[in-house]
């Protein structure tokens, strides 16, 4: 009896030994590519693939604003548990305190998704992931870098950290720049690191490339000779603005104070802002020469006609307008060259008020610059 019962456990084993391997050939052959697929479902995932963001160049095509691909450091705290020897390891290469990441990852623990550092250098990333270590992760971006720096801050403006633009032509042309992410299917492990890329869902549209009427070489030239003067003066604040007479193109816009849009720090606040656009200012001797044009038009001066400013002074209203000195009679031509405030009032009263405003008006005073940049004012 005992030598049945173990010829029948023979048989019975081995017909399941047969059913099992005639199972596994089964699905190793016919259903080879429904298996394959299901498992590629569960560790498939869909990445954006980052839009290089467009160059800002001057008059000239040279660069103003380019992207530099970098790399962000991140972890799931919720699944990963990084130890105080790997976390030292990646203290000393992002060069940062280990106790500040130990203490973030504390404070993030239930999160799934934390920055451990944002848009290092390629070569750090490469040192990073040689160390092989289960949980750091790795995202590709762009980080935006400006070559001429705060010579051209006020112009050109700035991004975040996210690659948005906050200030100037980044602010105002943002949805020019920018572009469009695409996407791609990647096959990741267990722990959700990438593993290899599948295939492309849909490409990246890169941002345009926008050029600006700004010549750099002039540019520089006009934020040296303001600087110095600012500095010479002792004045808190100074703006320079160049025009082309014949287009009216903007070709050098700076102000003092600046600020370095590489390295923007919480100090920086009044060296960002743009005087020249977004500050109002009396016209003062600046209007005299439009009211010298207004004059010229009218046929009745010409530039040798005389205006007598004796004694040097007069009232208009409440309001006493005077010269330094009396400069007696002088001609249309010498009234400008002098700046005299008594001619210049004495011609502009003799004028109509609606020819007088009508040259104003042709000549932009009191409209909108349209220049372009945020924050403008009248």
């Amino acid at each position: 009896m005992t030598r049945q019962r173990h010829y029948v456990l023979i048989v019975v084993f081995t017909f399941a030994l047969l059913g099992l391997v005639g199972r596994s050939s089964y699905l190793a052959v016919t259903e080879r590519e429904f298996l394959q697929n299901q498992g590629e479902a569960r560790a498939t995932r869909t990445a954006e693939i980052r839009a290089h963001r467009g160059v800002i160049s001057d008059r000239n095509g040279d660069p103003l604003a380019v992207s530099t691909p970098v790399v962000s450091v991140w972890t799931d705290p919720s699944v990963d548990r990084l130890d105080t020897r790997e976390l030292v390891l990646v203290a000393e290469l992002l060069d940062r305190p280990v106790d500040g990441l130990i203490k973030r990852l504390e404070r993030s623990k239930h999160t799934q998704f934390v920055y451990l550092a944002r848009r290092v250098s390629p070569a750090i990333a490469r040192s990073l992931r040689s160390l092989e270590i289960p949980g750091i992760r790795f995202k590709h971006e762009y980080r935006r870098f400006y070559p001429s720096g705060e010579i051209s801050a006020h112009v050109v403006g700035r991004t975040d950290i996210d690659d948005v633009g906050q200030e100037g032509i980044e602010l105002s042309m943002d949805h020019v720049l920018r572009g469009v992410p695409g996407s791609k299917r990647v096959l990741t492990d267990r722990r959700g690191q990438r593993v290899r890329d599948l295939d492309f869902y849909d490409a990246p549209d890169f941002g345009d490339d926008v050029e600006l009427s700004i010549d750099l070489r002039l540019q520089f030239l006009a934020y040296r000779e303001l600087k110095s003067a600012v500095e010479h003066s002792g004045a808190r604040s100074g703006s320079v603005v160049t025009l082309d007479v014949t287009t009216g193109d903007v070709l050098a816009l700076v102000n003092q104070p600046s600020y370095n849009p590489n390295r923007v720090g919480a100090r920086d606040f009044d060296g960002m802002r743009n005087r020249a656009i977004t500050d109002l200012y009396e016209p003062g001797s600046t209007a005299k020469p439009f009211a010298i044009l207004a004059a010229l038009e009218t046929g009745i001066y010409r530039a040798d006609t005389i205006i007598d400013t004796t004694p040097g002074y007069l009232t208009v209203g409440r309001k006493l307008i005077e010269d330094p000195v009396n400069r007696g009679q002088l001609t249309l031509a010498e009234v400008l060259a002098r700046s005299s405030q008594v001619g210049v009032t004495k011609i502009a009263l003799g004028l109509e008020a609606s020819h007088l405003y009508d040259v104003f008006h042709r000549s932009g005073l009191g409209s909108i610059p349209a220049t372009g940049l945020p924050g403008e004012v009248s």
